[in-house]
């Protein structure tokens, strides 16, 4: 018994060869893993997302508008993945997506700028910190910080709102 919930433990930080570690620390409070899930664009595998949470929750509505310390971490796994494709997929999500705030849209443009052409390996983090913004890491660097919550609220909905950038990315970073 005790090894198989060793083996499921370990299994729920791994997707695709990526690993995720189970907890992180955010602004002082301990987030849990909620969730891992694998974009792929035309059959072609091309990061894995992991989410972080205060607790671990299937409501993508409780994640997107929770004013509470998260994380999103995305980890490429193909080889080349230029920036104005990041850039077009994401005006593409925000077109599906008209609920989202013409400051949020604008803000999403700011980080455009902070973008680079991203390979297997690099990492990128939308960390959301109450009363301060969402800082945008990439491998390790903080590029940085969009103020205020329509911009983590824009991120989180493009990811786990009602139109989401991948249907199969959303349901493993809610953990269905």
């Amino acid at each position: 018994m005790m090894i198989l919930m060793w083996s499921l433990v370990s299994w729920a930080g791994t997707l695709a060869g990526v690993r995720f570690p189970d907890k992180k620390v955010v602004q002082g409070q301990e987030l849990t893993l909620n969730g891992m899930g694998l974009r792929e664009k035309f059959w072609i595998d091309i990061y894995v997302g992991g989410l972080y949470f205060p607790e671990k929750t299937k409501s993508a509505k409780k994640v997107i508008s929770a004013d509470v310390p998260k994380q999103l971490d995305l980890q490429f796994i193909y080889s080349n993945v230029p920036k104005e494709k990041m850039r077009n997929t994401l005006e593409e999500n925000l077109k599906e997506n008209p609920q989202i705030s013409e400051k949020a849209r604008n803000q999403m443009r700011t980080c455009y700028t902070w973008f680079q052409n991203f390979t297997t390996g690099d990492t990128v983090s939308f960390v959301y910190l109450p009363n301060k913004g969402t800082k945008l890491i990439i491998n390790g660097t903080t590029k940085g910080t969009i103020p205020g919550k329509d911009f983590m609220t824009a991120v989180f909905t493009i990811y786990l709102g009602p139109k989401p950038a991948s249907a199969q990315l959303k349901k493993g970073l809610l953990n269905h």
